[in-house]
């Protein structure tokens, strides 16, 4: 494995550690603000992405895109959260910087010529 490989890979595992982390963090703060209100809703959401990190973590193509695509939509549903709560919570900052943080791992995913070489060398796989 040359240092190319080698970054790719890290990008990778970064990302997908940043998401599903992002993932699990959310449905703790939903659980803290709404109760179980809507905790159906953010458990599905949660196992969608945790699913679409684990293949992605196995090189899977399909799942790059998934999550990217995935990604880059919760990251705008993120940002327009957090702005929706300037005037009434001090903590409006923290659902901007998740968005931002889904945004930037999403272009990484889709975009970085050196991801896209480190996927199409991992594909051929059944699943």
């Amino acid at each position: 494995m040359n240092t190319e490989e080698r970054k790719a890979r890290f990008l990778v595992y970064v990302i997908v550690g940043v998401f599903a982390f992002i993932a699990l963090f959310n449905i703790f703060v939903s659980y803290l603000g709404q109760g179980t209100e809507n905790m159906t809703q953010q458990i599905f959401k949660a196992i969608l992405i945790l699913f679409l990190c684990a293949f992605v973590w196995l090189g899977h193509d399909w799942a790059r895109w998934g999550l990217g695509i995935l990604g880059g939509l919760a990251g705008l549903t993120f940002i327009l959260n957090g702005l929706n709560l300037i005037s009434r919570v001090k903590w409006w900052f923290f659902p901007v910087a998740f968005g931002a943080i889904y945004i930037a791992g999403a272009a990484i995913l889709l975009a970085v010529p050196l991801v896209r070489r480190h996927f199409k060398a991992e594909s051929g796989k059944l699943l």
